[in-house]
């Protein structure tokens, strides 16, 4: 998600002046996750239980007891926080381009259209994934689960 993020970065903000290198950013979106499991795998390997830890019958692997949610938690967090950055850059240079309102209402609507349409795309909606983890409850699961599996055509 954050190498669409980026991705989006170049083609709306930086257009023509970008030297941002897709292959570089392919790179990272597949080697981060790499890093993680060997991070996961070296905290695990360095746990009381070892590598059983990973395995439960009753538990995900990404635990609290085994400490390895923070290896999934502070990226995830740190990602969606520069795809929040990304996508207030993107709806600031959108609104740029579109001065055919002078309206604040409309620009209003386009600027909530536009988070409503690129958030789940971003990843923004992982928020509330986040939130689940802190222990929200069944509502927080249901508003998770919602946000995550529709990226609806938003009318306004």
């Amino acid at each position: 998600m954050f190498a669409e993020g980026l991705q989006l970065y170049q083609q709306i903000v930086k257009v023509f002046n970008s030297s941002l290198k897709m292959k570089q950013v392919y790179c990272f979106a597949w080697g981060m996750p790499t890093l993680l499991i060997v991070c996961s795998l070296g905290i695990a390997g360095n746990h009381q239980d070892g590598f059983s830890s990973l395995v439960s019958k009753d538990l995900c692997w990404l635990s609290v007891q085994n400490r390895l949610i923070w290896v999934f938690i502070v990226p995830v967090f740190v990602l969606i926080l520069g795809n929040l950055v990304i996508l207030g850059m993107v709806i600031k240079e959108l609104n740029k381009v579109d001065k055919s309102s002078d309206s604040l209402l409309s620009t209003f609507r386009t600027n909530l259209k536009a988070f409503g349409l690129l958030s789940p795309l971003l990843g923004i909606t992982w928020l509330t994934g986040l939130l689940c983890i802190l222990g929200v409850g069944v509502v927080g699961l249901y508003l998770f689960t919602i946000l995550n599996s529709s990226q609806v055509k938003i009318e306004l």
